[in-house]
């Protein structure tokens, strides 16, 4: 406050409030920690909120607005996705190096390793239609148009995986569910790399 002004007129804050974003800030600390204590990993939250994707949204309990729906489905992402994450971490720390995404292959591999003639695609369970539980699920609602797409994306993934080896490639499928057995999915990619080496 300068002098000869008798108010301040400038911005006021609340002593001992945070400000909006500062809490923000704090609750995803605080969830964070919560996480880290009760030892729930990164590709668990993955299969959970892809669970909640597949169940709720799609079942009969659904109350949400289609709006609402159709923004919810836009947050379910295409590439970068925290499976693919995981098998590049594991991938670097076994000394492989990759390129991501090709997108001159058929399908657009996850992660290639020109090197070994190698495609890999990490595949959601329930989008791609794995044999496991969560892959055979089926939404409660509206089967006739979500059973035709499912089924579209599994009969596109042989067809593309068809292609690339018809190129010469060696195709490796992770599942989202073999992220849960680490050292085993680690001595999978490597028989599997090893194998193509030896091609």
């Amino acid at each position: 406050m300068r002098r000869g002004q008798d108010k301040w007129s400038g911005p006021t804050f609340q002593i001992g409030t945070p400000s909006p974003a500062l809490r923000g800030s704090l609750i995803r600390g605080e969830a964070a920690q919560r996480r880290r204590k009760s030892g729930v990993s990164f590709y668990r939250l993955e299969s959970l909120a892809h669970a909640f994707f597949a169940g709720y949204i799609f079942s009969g309990m659904d109350s949400v607005s289609p709006e609402k729906r159709s923004w919810v489905m836009a947050q379910v992402k295409g590439r970068n996705t925290r499976p693919e994450k995981v098998v590049r971490s594991i991938l670097y720390s076994m000394g492989y190096r990759f390129r991501l995404q090709r997108k001159d292959l058929p399908g657009k591999p996850d992660i290639v390793l020109p090197k070994y003639q190698a495609a890999l695609f990490v595949h959601g369970c329930y989008w791609h239609r794995h044999d496991c539980p969560n892959g055979q699920r089926l939404p409660k609602s509206r089967l006739e148009f979500w059973r035709p797409k499912l089924e579209g994306n599994r009969e596109r993934d042989i067809q593309k995986q068809a292609l690339l080896r018809e190129q010469g490639w060696n195709v490796l499928i992770i599942w989202e569910c073999q992220l849960r057995g680490a050292d085993t999915l680690r001595e999978n990619i490597r028989a599997f790399l090893e194998g193509a080496a030896n091609k």
